[in-house]
């Protein structure tokens, strides 16, 4: 027989939050809690997300691959299973590097009690944070990255960047 308490226990999740180092239920009861740990995680992601070394890291895996994914196909012709192979990669390498600083970052860092988290709270998981890590369960955002890389690359390759598409004169204008 379960007492309601029991029950009440068994539906909990632990978290780990890196202030305390030790362990809180996921409940009603702890919600702010939670927030807090899930909160440091994205501003976590945050800074790394715009530290020069992760764009140089992801700088350097586009551009081994990018001409994969932009080269021109028949009509009707999907991309490579190529592709596949390389989206697998990057997932492997990226979670590595985000897990890998996000332990260095918050003590007692769980990706799976960061993933419970961001299932508990959908309405969440808007912005950049998650427009990368979207790229990394979702291969068509990946794709869609990728090409964007390989069409920046190639529009700096011709000297088309934005300055040169711009014109400026003077006018002169008699009062």
């Amino acid at each position: 027989c379960n007492s309601p308490s029991s029950d009440k226990e068994n539906d909990q999740i632990l978290i780990r939050t890196g202030e305390t180092g030790g362990s809180s239920p996921l409940s009603s009861s702890s919600s702010s809690s939670s927030d807090r740990y899930f909160d440091s995680v994205v501003g976590a992601l945050e800074d790394i997300l715009v530290d020069p070394a992760f764009a140089a890291f992801q700088h350097d895996f586009f551009e081994m691959d990018y001409s994969v994914f932009t080269a021109e196909r028949p009509a009707g012709v999907g991309r490579p299973l190529e592709c596949t192979e390389i989206f697998l990669r990057y997932t492997d390498l990226v979670e590595g590097y985000l897990e890998g600083r996000l332990k260095e970052t918050i003590e007692d860092f769980s990706m799976e009690n960061f993933v419970r988290i961001m299932h508990s709270q959908p309405e969440r998981l808007t912005g950049d944070v998650f427009d990368v890590l979207a790229s990394l369960v979702d291969f068509e955002e990946f794709a869609d990255l990728v090409v964007d890389y390989g069409k920046d690359t190639e529009r700096r390759l011709s000297g088309q960047d934005i300055g040169e598409m711009l014109m400026v004169r003077n006018l002169s204008i008699d009062i």
